[in-house]
């Protein structure tokens, strides 16, 4: 819902906390967020999970049964764990580069445009 041009605009935490109040409108008891490229380009990771809850148990990959005798589970994964774009950690970002600077001939050191 937040994309580059709110980072471009400077409003990406005001446009976030628009974004909230209405999901918190909702009666659903438990809401999932899950991190991806338009959360990267305006939020460090960190500020991500104060804004979206999004690590259970400290991690942003988990699984969940949407109640208690569901037979449904619920498999929530961080696609972005080894990106260019802040990987969970230093080196999962540095391992990101490494492997695309080896196999992608494009630009892979701008993020966040058109």
């Amino acid at each position: 819902i937040i994309d580059v041009k709110a980072r471009d605009n400077g409003t990406a935490a005001a446009d976030c906390e628009k974004v909230l109040k209405e999901l918190r409108k909702c009666k659903s008891k438990t809401l999932v967020n899950i991190i991806g490229n338009h959360d990267l380009y305006n939020f460090r990771r960190d500020q991500l999970d104060i804004l979206l809850n999004t690590k259970r148990n400290g991690d942003t990959w988990y699984s969940f049964k949407p109640l208690a005798d569901s037979p449904l589970r619920v498999a929530v994964l961080d696609s972005y764990d080894v990106s260019t774009i802040e990987g969970s950690t230093e080196d999962n970002t540095k391992a990101a580069f490494t492997f695309l600077s080896k196999h992608n001939p494009n630009d892979i050191t701008k993020f966040g445009g058109d």
